[in-house]
């Protein structure tokens, strides 16, 4: 499954907003696991900190 950068940045916005794994799956009609490569890509790259001091 190819990441679409218009998910992943609603991805970002979700999580900044205090959204979890299972509610951004579904209010992006999305499988959770794609939300949790998504937090993980994040995660590894140092930009998950970024993500909820916004």
């Amino acid at each position: 499954m190819k990441p679409d950068p218009k998910q992943e940045t609603d991805v970002r916005t979700l999580l900044a907003a205090g959204y979890g794994v299972e509610d951004i799956a579904v209010m992006l009609d999305t499988h959770a696991d794609f939300v949790r490569i998504e937090i993980q890509a994040l995660r590894e790259s140092n930009e998950l900190s970024e993500v909820y001091s916004a």
